[in-house]
């Protein structure tokens, strides 16, 4: 069978926020992993610093053709080698023609985010922009005959060519920068980078995937918790449906057990404790079916008990004064109708006293005494009777003091119903068996005859009130109470009284070497006095 597992609940919880902390702490490093990437792939900037430092050994060498063999640069990037007059000396998109000096001094520096625009104003000019993507920091006015009107800087020529303005034109989308170096042979030099500025300052991709990203991750923190919340909460709450189901049912009368369940260890054991009551409330109900029953038999077997003897007796009256009896034998009538009163009254006592040692209050009068020699006294004072009925008494008393506390009355009216049972129910011949020993604790007697013995049908129920056997309750021999009331008084002295079993009947067939083949026996076990081991 496999064992359960069960967790207390704050370990149950603490578990699942550890799990759902894990999960968004992986979500959080995939999210920034991500996001670091796309800044990475975006930084234009980045790539082109390190394109210009590994470029240093190669311009310094004039080796321009080599620089067309780096990786840093994307395929819609080119660049131009010139000099001071603007005359290329190397081109990666193949140019030939010259830029001129005076269009140089507008191309900006090589700087990080540094752009320029130039507009055409439809009939009216041109404006020429420079600056970043913060704010414009410089900025010329041209009229339509390109004569520079208004300049924030200082910038040669007062009047640009068509060539100056078609170039600056042309590069609207480009990203135009000059990075000035010198040769090793002290020649200087321009390095004019044509770089794709659309996918620099087009945010919307950019943002577009930042938000994909961060919604992908406030979905997967969000379902984490959602899931997690959600399971924790199934796993404590089915098994509170389970106790409640369990319970309602209870209420309605249903008395099957809750099943095992998987949950926290507070409901687990609030089940258990569930099915613990829910079993000592079957066994209780189950007790008192059999009480109702029990009392139902005693009432019918008391009315049937009661009636026989006054109906006898009231027949027999009737009889007389209706003179349907000789005179003659009257004599005999009543001695009958006296031994029916007298049964009357030996079963009306026996009732009284069942009911008074059945009375929680009633309360015994206990000293001390030697059960040896109680139990050697009582069946010395019973051996005539039992030689007159034709009994023998075997006994093995120990010579030692066995200190009990007995109520002496009452230990006496025990050992009578069983003397007196054995007397009723066992033919001349029948032998009667006494054995007293002491354990660790108790005083042990074992008693009875090697009669005819119980039926197996009468035997569980034999200390039960009005039990007896069929020909008794015919004869009207017996109360049924006397087994009863032995029960009490033994309870009452802390002690029990059963059937003898197998090792008991052993015990007394090797003490008197004699075989027990049926028989009755019973076993009284009683403490010791306080004190005595």
């Amino acid at each position: 069978m496999k064992k359960e597992k069960h967790q207390t609940l704050f370990r149950m919880i603490m578990g699942r926020v550890v799990i759902m902390l894990g999960i968004i702490v992986a979500l959080t490093a995939v999210m920034l992993i991500a996001t670091n990437e796309i800044d990475s792939t975006e930084n234009m900037w980045h790539r082109v610093d390190r394109f210009i430092a590994e470029a240093q050994p190669d311009l310094k060498a004039a080796r321009y053709q080599a620089l067309s063999d780096s990786k840093r640069l994307k395929k819609q990037d080119a660049f131009d080698v010139v000099d001071p007059s603007g005359r290329v000396l190397y081109s990666s998109s193949g140019r030939t023609k010259k830029y001129g000096k005076g269009y140089l001094a507008y191309i900006p520096s090589y700087d990080k985010d540094a752009f320029y625009t130039l507009y055409h104003i439809r009939n009216k000019g041109y404006l020429l922009v420079y600056g970043d993507q913060d704010a414009i920091r410089e900025a010329a006015v041209l009229d339509r005959s390109r004569n520079v009107q208004y300049t924030t800087a200082r910038r040669p020529r007062k009047r640009l060519s068509k060539k100056t303005v078609k170039l600056l034109i042309d590069h609207a989308d480009t990203l135009f920068q000059k990075y000035a170096f010198t040769t090793a042979k002290g020649e200087k030099r321009y390095l004019l980078l044509h770089l794709d500025g659309s996918a620099l300052y087009d945010q919307t991709q950019r943002d577009i995937q930042r938000t994909v990203i961060l919604i992908g991750y406030g979905l997967g923190v969000f379902l984490t918790v959602l899931i997690g919340g959600y399971t924790l909460t199934k796993r404590v709450t089915k098994p509170i449906r389970q106790l409640e189901t369990g319970m309602t049912r209870f209420s309605e009368g249903s008395r099957e057990p809750i099943d095992a369940i998987q949950g926290p260890t507070e409901v687990a054991s609030a089940v258990r404790t569930f099915n613990k009551m829910n079993a000592t409330i079957v066994r209780a109900e189950a007790d008192n079916r059999e009480l109702v029953a029990q009392k139902q038999r005693m009432t019918a077997d008391l009315s049937h008990d009661l009636k026989t003897p006054v109906t006898v007796i009231q027949g027999y009256l009737n009889a007389m004064q209706d003179h349907l009896i000789p005179e003659a034998d009257y004599p005999k009538y009543l001695q009958i109708m006296s031994d029916k009163t007298q049964a009357l009254g030996d079963l009306i006592n026996q009732i009284s006293t069942y009911n008074k040692l059945d009375h929680p209050e009633v309360q015994l009068h206990f000293e001390p005494a030697d059960m040896s020699e109680f139990v050697r006294s009582y069946f010395a004072g019973i051996y005539s009777q039992m030689e007159t009925a034709g009994h023998e008494i075997l006994d093995d008393i120990p010579e030692g003091q066995i200190a009990v506390d007995l109520d002496r009355a009452q230990m006496n009216r025990v050992l009578d119903n069983l003397v007196n049972n054995s007397l009723k129910h066992t033919p001349p011949g029948t032998h009667f068996f006494a054995l007293l020993q002491q354990t660790a604790d108790r005083a042990v007697l074992v008693v009875g005859d090697d009669g005819p013995g119980l039926s197996e049908d009468l035997a569980p129920h034999i200390f039960e009130p009005f039990v007896m056997g069929d020909q008794s309750r015919t004869t009207g021999s017996g109360s049924g109470l006397g087994l009863a009331i032995v029960h009490s008084i033994v309870e009452k002295h802390g002690g029990t009284i059963a059937l003898a079993g197998k090792a008991d009947r052993r015990r007394v067939r090797e003490t008197f070497q004699i075989a027990i083949e049926k028989g009755t026996f019973f076993r009284i076990d009683l403490p010791l006095h306080e004190g005595e081991a």
